[in-house]
């Protein structure tokens, strides 16, 4: 596949979901809106963040596999890649909540949450010279705390989607570092992997969708609002 091999990878992840985005039952399209701005919102704050670690040598990507259009020194499939991954993760988010309506893990969330933020500052604490780590672990520790403050009613549907959505995410980030399209700088991680894939890359991961989760499920209130608050005006007229 040569310089091909980084774009189809991203064309395969949102082929997939794309197709049965349109299907009655779930007719994930029709919250292209929500959509769009949670992973704008993820693209907003990881693409700068790629391009300060590959600037770091954090991440390095191999010419070979790439077309060899950069953004800043971020090749343009990576940040395809932010757009792919999200969507792929948002179907599986929002196909969850078509079928799973009631807040199952909501006693979950309020005990699982404080656990994993206080395991992530634990984590931060002892790995400060690891960077890629520790500023990862950050990130996710901060919008942990902004859910445990907010109340919002959703962590059930995104802990079940992320763990779903790991097995793509697996399946691509393996197959990304085993061919060396992406490289992780080991002196910034933790050193620990799982296969190819270096373990705190999924707090990375972590960080992103819970990040898009939360622009999308805010698009969806905002949006709400304004159309309710349009139907009362039209009916008062």
């Amino acid at each position: 596949m040569g310089h091909y091999t980084y774009l189809l990878i991203d064309i395969f992840v949102l082929a997939i979901p794309l197709a049965f985005s349109f299907i009655n039952s779930t007719h994930f399209i029709s919250n292209l809106r929500h959509t769009i701005f949670g992973i704008s919102l993820g693209l907003l704050i990881f693409v700068p963040w790629d391009i300060g670690f590959t600037a770091m040598k954090i991440f390095s990507f191999n010419s070979k596999y790439l077309l060899g259009i950069y953004f800043f020194g971020v090749p343009l499939e990576e940040c395809l890649f932010y757009i792919t991954t999200p969507y792929f993760y948002l179907f599986i988010y929002h196909s969850l909540r078509i079928y799973i309506k009631r807040d199952v893990l909501r006693g979950f969330h309020f005990s699982i949450t404080p656990i994993l933020a206080i395991g992530l500052g634990l984590l931060l604490i002892n790995n400060f010279d690891k960077t890629f780590t520790a500023i990862s672990s950050a990130f996710l520790i901060l919008l942990l705390l902004i859910q445990l403050i907010k109340l919002w009613r959703y962590m059930s549907w995104f802990f079940i989607s992320f763990l779903l959505g790991l097995i793509p995410i697996a399946i691509v980030n393996g197959i990304l570092t085993s061919l060396r399209v992406i490289e992780y700088n080991d002196s910034a991680t933790l050193g620990i992997k799982l296969g190819t894939i270096p373990i705190d890359s999924f707090i990375y991961y972590a960080g992103l969708l819970l990040l898009v989760t939360m622009g999308y499920e805010w698009s969806k209130r905002k949006f709400s609002v304004t159309v309710v608050s349009t139907i009362e005006k039209e009916s008062k007229n």
